[in-house]
């Protein structure tokens, strides 16, 4: 799915959730471009998926440059 992104937290170790969501049957990301350890996640989501609104495919999936997530998460303040 070339050009289009999940955008979505977790509260859960990151690997732990890529195993999960690599299970038979699910759909398997192929890879994750970039990740944050944020406080309030939920409302970090939100204003990410605000903010991509009209870029929304379905659910947390966009479709939208790379560099303009990038750009959009950079404004999120935690650690990379």
């Amino acid at each position: 799915m070339l050009g289009i992104y999940e955008i979505r937290f977790t509260t859960r170790d990151l690997t732990e959730r890529l195993a999960e969501a690599n299970k038979r049957g699910t759909w398997s990301p192929p890879a994750i471009e970039f990740a944050k350890h944020v406080q309030n996640c939920r409302d970090e989501e939100r204003k990410l998926h605000t903010a991509l609104a009209d870029k929304r495919m379905q659910g947390e999936f966009f479709r939208e440059d790379i560099e303009i997530i990038r750009a959009l998460f950079e404004k999120v303040d935690r650690e990379w």
